[in-house]
């Protein structure tokens, strides 16, 4: 039994993303997905979490990786 709780039931810690409801235990899956629908970003919540409060966490997440441009050919003359 979980310390000052009196009906018999424990509280799932945060960072397992485990809720209860009536209808029993959920997970949320957010996912940042691109535009091909392949996942960027995923966190788990507790099923009753809302979508909204996890927008900022998912895009403090993104990590996009950029294509590295060539560097432009010099001829090795000076000018003129």
């Amino acid at each position: 039994m979980h310390p000052g709780k009196s009906d018999g039931t424990t509280r799932e810690p945060p960072d397992h993303a485990v809720g209860r409801s009536r209808g029993g235990l959920s997970t949320k899956i957010h996912q940042l997905v691109d535009g091909n629908g392949l996942p960027l970003v995923a966190l788990l919540t507790a099923g009753q979490a809302g979508d909204s409060p996890m927008f900022l966490p998912l895009m403090g997440h993104l990590r996009v990786a950029r294509p590295v441009r060539p560097a432009p050919h010099s001829s090795g003359r000076g000018p003129g």
